[in-house]
């Protein structure tokens, strides 16, 4: 008891989460851990206290970090995020509004956009389609052939349609992979229903593409640069796509300005920002990846440790999104904290600034994967919103966009001798 654990390489923070649990551990984990020690013949752990040390080079990793240590209690939690939101939706409410089939107001769960290409015949299409089944019920289907000249459809062959916008953000025209509204899921009296896109609906995309944005967004080049932005850029499917803002719908770009505007106003800002960034990548995105199982969605989200923009992508109520996460995420800041008990630093592994030698006594820590992870690239978008961002010298990954090899990473990952002399 009492011990200091270094992890230099912390990401989100879980040894500190799991440090602070050792001091008031679940009973049902503690018989399960000490029986499996006596089964293998080892001596029963001690269980209290421990003080961690979480480096990590990525803002966005430092941040997390010190949001799941964080003391706020759970109500003050709860109810300054569920304050938060009320506000907001207030405000916004209007941009998740569909009509039903009685032309009442309803309010969207998602929308499901699709790629459109074009058949060699001229005739634009998307590879999937809206059928009613005979409980008139909706799904999507595959379209196997174009509805006009017969033609097999292969999305390898044909050609993708384009749209050109004026991009207000940066000033200048864009084109992009053009997509078209398929479906969508609402909420009408009472039931869950879907939808095929009516000329309300697109009369509403317009109206939300003339609304100015006041607050906050992130409009940065990706990673900076221009062109091929990193390792994770792909031609493709980024065709197009040079800046953060162009990962999000306009609606949802809307919601989410307003929302982290109110949260870096709000009494516990860090928590409260620690809320929208649990949606705003991984479901708040153009990057909402489908599945479908006999026409059925099943709502996957981001494709995992990727930047990629799907073919057909869900564009999800926002505000829904972000009350289902504060009942998430609630059971962190139920977890009992002690004072001063975690020291967070964002900065390189290689220097461990402010540890003295021979203060640690246990080192647990999980380190970079070489280039199955690029993790500056995959924190970007969270960073572009916190407004911080990582320092790439110093990134242990092997990148040709970096100009790493291997040579490189082997270098940086001496961080493990400075770990050693702690």
């Amino acid at each position: 008891m009492g011990s200091t654990i270094l992890d230099s390489f912390s990401g989100t923070g879980m040894t500190g989460v799991a440090a602070q649990f050792l001091d008031h551990p679940d009973q049902a984990f503690v018989k399960s851990v000490e029986e499996e020690c006596r089964l293998l013949g080892g001596s029963s752990p001690k269980w209290g206290a421990r003080n961690t040390v979480l480096f990590d080079l990525g803002p966005f990793a430092t941040f997390l970090t010190r949001c799941y240590n964080s003391q706020l209690p759970a109500s003050a939690f709860e109810e300054s995020a569920r304050s938060l939101i009320a506000a907001s939706e207030a405000s916004l409410d209007w941009v998740y509004k569909t009509e039903d089939g009685c032309g009442a107001q309803s309010r969207m769960n998602y929308a499901v956009w699709s790629d459109a290409f074009f058949c060699d015949c001229g005739t634009e299409l998307t590879l999937w389609h809206v059928v009613t089944e005979k409980d008139k019920s909706l799904v999507l289907e595959s379209l196997a052939s174009c509805p006009k000249c017969k033609a097999d459809l292969s999305k390898r062959t044909l050609q993708k349609a384009t749209n050109t916008f004026a991009d207000d953000f940066i000033g200048v025209k864009v084109t992009q992979n053009k997509q078209l509204l398929l479906l969508i899921e609402h909420e009408a009296s009472c039931r869950t229903q879907k939808k095929m896109p009516s000329a309300s609906d697109v009369d509403l995309i317009a109206r939300i593409q003339r609304q100015p944005i006041t607050a906050y967004c992130p409009t940065q080049s990706m990673m900076f640069k221009d062109g091929d932005w990193g390792d994770m850029h792909r031609s493709g499917y980024h065709f197009g796509v040079s800046h953060a803002h162009h990962f999000w719908t306009r609606r949802n770009l809307l919601v989410l300005s307003d929302l982290f505007e109110r949260a870096s106003a709000s009494r516990y800002s860090h928590e409260m920002r620690f809320v929208c960034t649990s949606f705003a990548v991984k479901t708040g995105t153009r990057m909402h990846n489908i599945g479908l199982k006999g026409g059925r969605i099943n709502l996957a989200g981001q494709a995992y440790n990727t930047l990629q923009l799907t073919s057909l992508t869900a564009e999800r109520n926002l505000f829904t999104l972000a009350r289902g996460k504060i009942d998430d995420l609630k059971c962190v800041f139920e977890l009992p904290k002690r004072l001063d008990s975690v020291c967070i630093s964002t900065c390189s592994g290689t220097n461990l600034v402010g540890v003295p030698d021979s203060s640690i006594d246990y080192i647990f820590v999980d380190p970079p994967f070489g280039n199955n992870i690029i993790y500056s690239e995959l924190s970007f978008l969270y960073e572009c919103w916190l407004k911080v961002f990582t320092n790439q010298a110093h990134e242990a990954i092997v990148s040709s966009a970096q100009e790493k090899k291997l040579s490189d990473y082997q270098a940086l990952m001496l961080a493990f001798r400075s770990c050693t002399e702690s």
